[in-house]
């Protein structure tokens, strides 16, 4: 793999999203494989929530220390014409409301 190809993967894309008509934070990280959004988003906006078939912890979203994902949300997104979702899990993430990975 390509130097250049290597430092894109690690690069981070900021932009805002529309979400249940309101406008939402949104970082795409692709050295990261996961989706995640914001426990806040999620009850600000009335989201439905899920079970996580594997729940797991995480411990860099925030200073509390280590966090058990133990919820899904299905988040309907859009950015101009363009719509779709994508399966979260829920957290209590400060930096954005919103954080996609790489598929």
């Amino acid at each position: 793999m390509a130097q250049a190809e290597r430092m894109q993967r690690h690069n981070l894309f900021q932009i805002v999203f529309v979400i249940k008509y309101c406008c939402a934070r949104v970082i795409i990280d692709g050295g990261s494989c996961n989706n995640l959004v914001s426990s806040n988003l999620v009850k600000k906006l009335g989201l439905p929530t899920r079970p996580h078939k594997h729940p797991y912890h995480v411990q860099w979203l925030n200073n509390s220390g280590k966090v058990k994902v133990t919820q899904i949300s299905r988040v309907h997104f859009s950015l101009g014409p363009y719509s779709d979702f994508a399966d979260c899990d829920v957290v209590p993430i400060e930096a954005c409301s919103l954080l996609l990975g790489r598929p």
